[in-house]
């Protein structure tokens, strides 16, 4: 087991500054989800040096099912589907990076704290061995970043950088989005609905062909 002047950073100030310059909880995990080192942001939050270096996420961060459990982190019929963990294992065995956004339940100072948290989990070798790069952002508090958009009540164009633009427009000029026309089905019926009723007549009056 690592102490703590043994772990991955201990002779390398860059390598814990990059650590530390993450404002989320940032640890370094093995393949077993044990923790071999971890940034200022998790030691101030966790309970200091012992409660971290060569725990389990789980016990570590005090996960609700872990408290519950007798033999703690990964021993109950929850851990077969915790995220943390399985992010951390699959992303060592695929060398994928996986990210997904979840809720937590952390048993702190005897109150369960419902968190919503983003997970990521990249992985590395480091001196022959696989580990992971693994972060929690804790998405409870940080307020949304919405955009007010005007529309015009009337036209519905949308204003952009003072330029009104049609919405097709507007929105194939953000990133990710491509425009395709299609036609709802109220707008289908006001503009074809009595010629669509006609050409079901015709097609119903047509005889089926003698076999």
């Amino acid at each position: 087991m690592l102490s703590h002047s043994e772990t991955l950073s201990r002779n390398n100030t860059l390598f814990h500054a990059l650590l530390d310059a993450n404002p989320d909880w940032a640890f370094i995990v093995n393949s077993n989800v044990q923790i071999v080192d971890f940034n200022t942001q998790a030691l101030d939050s966790f309970g200091g040096v012992h409660a971290l270096l060569n725990q389990l996420v789980g016990d570590a961060i005090g996960c609700k099912n872990a408290v519950e459990s007798a033999k703690g982190c990964g021993t109950t019929t929850a851990c077969r589907t915790c995220i943390q963990r399985n992010s951390v294992m699959e992303a060592i065995k695929q060398n994928l990076v996986y990210q997904s956004t979840t809720k937590i339940l952390l048993d702190r100072e005897d109150q369960v704290v419902h968190l919503d948290v983003q997970m990521t989990a990249m992985p590395f070798r480091y001196e022959g061995q696989d580990f992971a790069y693994f972060t929690i952002e804790n998405l409870t508090e940080k307020p949304s970043k919405r955009q007010l958009i005007p529309i015009c009540s009337n036209c519905l164009k949308v204003k952009d950088n003072d330029v009104w633009l049609n919405v097709d427009k507007f929105l194939s000029a953000k990133p990710g989005i491509n425009i395709t026309h299609s036609i709802c089905p109220d707008c289908k019926e006001k503009l074809y609905g009595e010629q669509l009723r006609r050409a079901r007549q015709r097609a119903g009056k047509v005889k089926a062909p003698a076999k």
